[in-house]
């Protein structure tokens, strides 16, 4: 049964509080179809976690597509998502198969979905919907039938509140909801991150088997590590490049031991000026980290917390998080 599991969440690594509970979480949604919102910083892993859910899905022998939005012009993300017909514009010499028609029956994954126009937002809504669209210059209307999963390292309620995203798409997208925490609220975590991709990088992971001392492997567990496990796997690989010097590898060590100084530094000065101000921020992040894990179902956190709704509510305006 180990075995099994082991395979089935395979890459995501680690025993914490936290990712025990999203595998408990990925388990009981595996049979289902419905759309599947995942928010969390930069480098988490929510593409892996996407490819996850669509591997122990019904639709795992089916196309998973994967669509990356940050950045994309608007005109060439429509035409990467419903294609075109020959002559829908200049240069479309033959037709394109849209990303929703490559996906139909499987899964399509639209990463950095926050960072979607509103025009084309809608445009995907409707697809949603109606379980139809047409390609660019086109007028048959093509079905689809797709599992959409969409990945952001913006909070896309507040994207919402600043109308930067639309209500009614976050309402379809939000059904099943997964918040990843950084790598720096699960510290445990990073030992078997670090032994996963030492063995993931080397030929012969035995001969790195305690390849850090124990007062290096305290410092790494400390660290920051901003850019999460992506940045914890970058510092592995230069490591293991320079394996042979010590001189560079005190060097790395020294980076994060830096780093977590820095930080620690930052914090203090930009935060906790005042002792008023720490419990402010304090607060406000916690009511954040509740208002994720809850998905917003303020019931739930009032019950959790056991203050009355009124206090909640005083508490969510004080800092604009209603």
């Amino acid at each position: 049964m180990e075995k099994e599991e082991n395979n089935q969440y395979h890459g995501l690594i680690g025993d914490s509080n936290q990712i025990v509970s999203i595998k408990s979480y990925l388990d009981e949604i595996k049979s289902s179809k419905l759309p599947v919102l995942i928010e969390g910083e930069t480098g988490v892993g929510k593409s892996l976690i996407a490819s996850i859910i669509h591997k122990i899905s019904t639709r795992a022998a089916l196309p998973f597509i994967i669509l990356r939005c940050g950045a994309m012009p608007k005109d060439l993300l429509e035409n990467e998502l419903f294609g075109h017909e020959v002559g829908a514009f200049t240069g479309a010499t033959r037709e394109k198969r849209g990303l929703f028609e490559v996906a139909d029956k499987g899964t399509l994954f639209l990463d950095e979905v926050g960072e979607i126009d509103l025009a084309n937002q809608a445009k995907i809504l409707d697809v949603i919907e109606t379980g139809k669209f047409r390609r660019l210059g086109g007028n048959e209307e093509i079905k689809t039938d797709v599992r959409i999963i969409t990945a952001t390292n913006r909070n896309l309620k507040e994207e919402v509140d600043k109308g930067r995203f639309r209500q009614d798409l976050f309402f379809r997208l939000n059904v099943l909801y997964l918040y990843i925490p950084p790598l720096r609220e699960r510290k445990g975590d990073i030992p078997s991150l670090i032994e996963h991709f030492i063995t993931a990088k080397t030929e012969d992971p035995e001969k790195f088997k305690n390849y850090f001392s124990i007062e290096e492997m305290e410092t790494i567990t400390g660290g920051q590590w901003l850019g999460n496990s992506r940045e914890l796997l970058n510092f592995i690989e230069k490591t293991l490049v320079f394996n042979s010097n010590k001189i560079k590898r005190r060097e790395f060590i020294k980076e994060v031991e830096d780093g977590n100084e820095t930080q620690a530094e930052g914090r203090n000065e930009e935060s906790f000026k005042t002792f008023d101000e720490f419990i402010e921020n304090a607060e406000k992040t916690f009511l954040e980290k509740m208002l994720k894990k809850y998905k917003y179902n303020k019931t739930k956190i009032i019950n959790e917390l056991k203050i009355s709704r009124a206090k909640f509510y005083r508490m969510l305006n004080k800092y604009d998080l209603n």
